[in-house]
């Protein structure tokens, strides 16, 4: 995960002095906007993998019957993650591996189509394993990392590469020229945003091709 040279409050004192708007818009909408962005960014486009050995689970079921298997499942709230980073969602999995199977993401409907090689899917708070050779005591799961949402404390750092800074500073000035209901400055400042989004998708591109085949 990318850890910028800047503090999220310094980008916050930019944002708002690019501002020509009375009133100041209060921090939390700067915080708002800063913490949909990243999420947004590093569900979308920044790919940052992690992974995390987690325990299986049986739970037994009144129709599975004593001594039945019952269905298998593991918590994501299981793996732990640093200060810096959000807990996985269901949505951030890329894949589940039992031994040498890599398991197919999929709903509970259609569970069933999978259970040679297994499938998982999402139930609130455990993701659920299907296989029908059954599983071992612990799978690995693989997730799409995302940073932890921002509070506006001093040490906080903005989770971008420095030389995308200006990116964060273009979407947080248009955000707040569009609440105070100016848009022609809005458009343009989103407009910026917009082209440094195109920039940094190129160059992370160009990224993952200059590390293809040496890192798998």
């Amino acid at each position: 995960m990318f850890e910028s040279n800047m503090t999220v409050s310094h980008l916050i004192e930019l944002a708002k002095d690019s501002c020509d708007i009375a009133p100041d818009i209060d921090t939390e909408y700067y915080l708002l906007w800063l913490n949909s962005l990243e999420s947004r960014l590093y569900t979308g486009i920044i790919k940052d993998y992690q992974s995390a050995v987690c325990d299986v689970y049986a739970e037994k079921s009144e129709e599975s019957g004593a001594g039945a298997p019952g269905m298998l499942y593991i918590q994501l709230g299981d793996i732990a993650v640093p200060a810096n980073q959000s807990r996985p969602r269901f949505c951030d999995i890329a894949f589940v591996l039992a031994e040498e199977d890599q398991l197919t993401k999929t709903d509970a409907g259609a569970a069933a189509v999978f259970t040679d090689k297994g499938s998982f899917y999402g139930d609130g708070a455990k993701v659920r394993l299907v296989r029908a050779r059954g599983l071992p005591e612990t799978v690995t799961v693989v997730y799409r990392v995302r940073p932890a949402a921002k509070t506006g404390a001093a040490d906080e750092r903005v989770s971008l590469p420095d030389e995308f800074l200006p990116l964060a500073l273009d979407f947080l000035t248009g955000n707040a020229y569009a609440l105070a209901g100016e848009d022609g400055q809005a458009a343009k400042w989103l407009e910026r945003y917009n082209a440094e989004l195109d920039d940094l998708t190129e160059w992370l591109a160009l990224a993952d091709k200059k590390f293809e085949g040496v890192v798998k």
